[in-house]
């Protein structure tokens, strides 16, 4: 019986532990050196990091707005970097040429990076100081460009 009862532990467990993301980054955390040293983060420097995809219609909307941010903030002390997931880089080329994104692209079409942030979806973009994450946005904000400029300016 004891057996069985460690055996029911151990499967409720592997079931419900995905759920749990325990791997995913949180405000606070410092990003993995892999991370720091693929998307060339600076030490000191704010890195505005956006995970997209072509097929997703709020990146589509939102896209624009973190546009205007970057157009506004961008300067030595602040780097934008987009990522975008589309497993087939034909469509993701052609949404990033689309939007006539203007700052670096990262495409993760093996999807190690967003594997290693985790978000809970996508559009989802984190604010980084260093190699430290400072904030997280995620989802559909209806005025982006509003909340992600008050963020930025925040941790200046």
């Amino acid at each position: 019986m004891k057996g069985v009862k460690r055996n029911c532990f151990i499967l409720l467990l592997w079931l419900f532990l995905p759920l749990t993301s325990l791997q995913a980054y949180k405000i606070g955390d410092s990003v993995d050196t892999t991370i720091v040293q693929s998307l060339q983060l600076e030490s000191g420097k704010i890195a505005v990091i956006s995970f997209f995809a072509s097929w997703c219609n709020t990146c589509r909307h939102e896209i624009p707005q973190l546009i205007k941010v970057y157009t506004l903030l961008h300067n030595e002390h602040i780097d934008f970097i987009g990522v975008d997931v589309d497993k087939d880089i034909t469509k993701g080329k052609a949404f990033q040429s689309a939007l006539m994104i203007p700052f670096r692209v990262v495409d993760d079409t093996d999807h190690r990076l967003i594997t290693q942030f985790d978000p809970v979806g996508i559009p989802a973009i984190y604010i980084l100081k260093g190699s430290k994450i400072r904030h997280i946005i995620t989802g559909g904000v209806e005025k982006l460009d509003s909340e992600l400029h008050q963020r930025i300016t925040a941790i200046q």
